[in-house]
This record gives C-alpha cells, structure tokens and sequence, in this order.
C-alpha cells in the first residue's frame, strides 16, 4: 500500500486520538512588570522563578477586572497564570 505524499503517519494519528487535555492549573509566580500595553491589555513581567518551559520574562494577558491603568511598572506582584 502507498500513502499519498500529504497523508499523516499512523503513529501521529495514533497520538492525536490518544491525546488527553485537562484543564491547565494556574502557576503563581511573583515578579514585576517591565512594560504595559493598555490598548491590548497585555503586560511584560519579569518572573522570579521561571515558567514550565524556562522563560523569566513572559507576555500575559490581563483579565478582564484589572485595568491596564491601574498596573504599575517596577511594583512586585503575585501573577496567576495558566498555561
């Protein structure tokens, strides 16, 4: 049997079948904020301990009941992030 050039493997069909999502938990880290963005509400921070994949300097989004405005740069926060 030949596969067509654009056809999956088995094993990676396979793997997408098998794939399991739960739903992610929050990490709290504490850091600062290096920069805000208020038309995106989006901040820079810079985090003590790093995140999963090893970054100290991350991009988050701001939840809906923080205003940009309100955000200081240079000031320790606790972040809850979800990853």
């Amino acid at each position: 049997m030949v596969k067509k050039k654009d056809e999956l493997p088995d094993w990676v069909l396979d793997d997408i079948k098998n794939a399991k999502f739960a739903k992610p938990e929050p990490l709290i880290r504490m850091g600062y904020i290096l920069e805000i963005y208020e038309s995106d509400k989006k901040i820079d921070a810079q985090l003590y301990e790093a995140v999963e994949d090893g970054r100290h300097i991350v991009t988050l989004d701001l939840p809906k009941n923080v205003k940009a405005s309100e955000c200081q740069t240079g000031v320790v926060y606790e972040f809850g992030i979800s990853m």
